[in-house]
């Protein structure tokens, strides 16, 4: 079932979102697939049922100021060659439900924290996969 806040699906989908609030979603907050691209900047998602975002296929997320918190699964998916950037971002609270990392990354997928804060994971703060990538720059992981 597709339930999700924000959905891009085609290589030709490009969302920019700024101070936006998604929360409460019945599964996953933001989902990016086929090629998509989304930019958020300053903006919250919060309490969804699922992931906070899931990024499949080469879709691309670009994230500055904002929050993932208190989704029951991870904040955040990355894979199947997708890719994450985000800039002083706060994940936390995140993973309640089977102790799901704050940030999963696998299947080619690859992430970039700049500044970011991990905090109060319910589990694995981050778990890379098979071929995936991270890159951490100036991060905080707390209480994982």
């Amino acid at each position: 079932k597709l339930s999700a806040g924000v959905v891009l699906r085609s290589s030709t989908a490009v969302a920019s979102l700024r101070r936006c609030r998604i929360h409460n979603c019945g599964h996953t907050g933001l989902l990016l697939t086929t090629g998509s691209k989304a930019e958020l900047h300053a903006c919250s998602i919060q309490s969804c049922q699922s992931h906070g975002a899931l990024l499949i296929a080469p879709s691309e997320l670009i994230s500055e100021n904002c929050t993932i918190d208190s989704c029951l699964e991870s904040a955040l998916v990355v894979c199947a060659g997708a890719r994450a950037d985000m800039r002083s971002c706060t994940l936390a609270r995140n993973g309640a439900k089977a102790s799901a990392p704050t940030v999963g990354v696998r299947a080619s997928g690859a992430v970039v924290l700049n500044e970011c804060h991990l905090l109060d994971a319910q589990g694995i703060g981050i778990q890379l996969g098979e071929a995936s990538s991270a890159v951490l720059d100036g991060c905080h992981i707390l209480r994982s």
